[in-house]
């Protein structure tokens, strides 16, 4: 999704904050009904476009979904799918590139298609506690029963607590992510989670929250606690799964631009990283193609094939990188646009307080990302490259000639 804009200007990176007033919210005068402790992330189902039109596209797909996780014994209850039409759709992602094969970026398999769901998908867990695994060690897993509520981007996994219960579990829900990978697996696509930073253990947001359900309808607002955790004020009827539901729902948009935002983030930051390669490469090819220049003649000789060899791997690289730098600029493009859409999104006060630790380190570094290095040394070996062909054209056009005239004057 996009805002149609200049992106000359950068928008701050914190959202402007907007909170319903007191005298405007429904709730401000009953007690909350119950009480849950929630986690989300981005869980992208996700797969090549011909992977995807195999499994079957729309319903198809949804119903496959639904048969994988019925037969999972993991999960209890799977609740009723919705599914329609207009409202589902795919996204393009990146996966994490294998540094130094260039066909990761310039091929086309450097491109996977993530399904967003038309609605949420549900379903409850029930895992015995000691089955479930630790989130580095921290022996708290608080419950054997959660509530999933899934869109093929953004899960959200919830869990009941008492009112006073103020100690928030580390290693709650993260069951629940083996769960959609398998169920993923099953019918012949890819989970991705995406975490915060590679090499982050915390697939989740860094954001929990502390979910107040209230009865009826009316506004969804949530407030800071911490750095760490949010209060979240719902108004929703039905059960928990119902509780899960309606929050993702709520977030379905924010979530998705955010995933998308993320990805092509970190997709950018690895392209970097592997010019950056690349350029030592080139660097290091360059300075043998020097000091070849300062052997013996016999010594140049000798090495001549493996010179040739060096100086086309230095134009394969070249080439490389100037086409990875125009894929760069284009990324780029697209995303500061969806930069903008996301921090629109965010300044609604529901969603506020959701990502703004989870995308901040890679804003910054995105935004200050300087590729003229890189420039800088393709643009020098290109020149050297270039003055050398010049060099030898100049040379077998005047050796062309030398003979052209000698043969004249003999036939004359």
């Amino acid at each position: 999704m996009t805002i149609n804009g200049s992106s000359d200007g950068v928008e701050p990176l914190t959202p402007t904050r907007v909170v319903p007033p007191a005298e405007k919210r429904t709730d401000h005068h009953e007690s909350p009904i119950d009480y849950y402790y929630a986690r989300f992330g981005t869980f992208m189902l996700a797969g090549t476009l011909a992977a995807i039109k195999e499994v079957g596209e729309g319903e198809d797909l949804l119903n496959k979904l639904v048969i994988a996780l019925e037969g999972d014994s993991r999960v209890v209850t799977v609740g009723s799918a919705v599914h329609r039409k207009d409202w589902m759709h795919t996204r393009t992602i990146y996966p994490r590139i294998n540094q130094g094969i260039e066909g990761d970026i310039l091929g086309s398999q450097n491109r996977l298609a993530a399904v967003s769901l038309s609605d949420p998908l549900s379903f409850t867990v029930n895992v015995p506690i000691k089955n479930q695994p630790r989130f580095r060690g921290c022996e708290d897993v608080p419950t054997d029963t959660y509530h999933v509520a899934w869109d093929g981007i953004t899960a959200v996994v919830i869990w009941e607590i008492q009112r006073d219960d103020n100690n928030v579990p580390r290693s709650g829900g993260h069951v629940i992510v083996d769960i959609l990978k398998d169920a993923s697996e099953k019918i012949g696509l890819d989970l991705v989670a995406q975490a915060c930073s590679p090499g982050c253990t915390n697939i989740f947001t860094h954001k929990i929250l502390r979910i107040e359900r209230f009865g009826g309808k009316g506004i969804f607002y949530t407030e800071a606690i911490d750095d760490l955790h949010i209060k979240a004020h719902i108004h929703a009827t039905g059960d928990a799964l119902q509780v899960a539901i309606n929050f993702l729902k709520s977030i379905k948009f924010t979530g998705e631009v955010f995933a998308i935002f993320k990805n092509s983030s970190r997709h950018i930051l690895d392209i970097e990283k592997f010019c950056r390669e690349l350029v030592d490469d080139l660097l290091g090819l360059n300075y043998s193609v020097i000091q070849w220049k300062r052997l013996s003649i016999r010594a140049r000789i000798k090495g001549w094939k493996i010179h040739r060899s060096q100086r086309r791997q230095m134009q394969n690289i070249i080439a490389i990188l100037w086409l990875v730098l125009a894929d760069v600029e284009a990324l780029r493009r697209d995303w500061l646009q969806n930069r903008r859409t996301l921090l629109n999104s965010l300044a609604k006060p529901l969603n506020e307080h959701l990502y703004d630790r989870d995308r901040s380190d890679d804003d910054d570094s995105v935004m200050s990302q300087d590729l003229s290095f890189i420039r800088a040394a393709i643009e020098q070996a290109a020149v050297r490259s270039d003055t050398r062909m010049v060099a030898i054209a100049t040379i077998y056009g005047a050796l062309g000639g030398m003979v052209g005239g000698l043969i004249g004057g003999l036939l004359s």
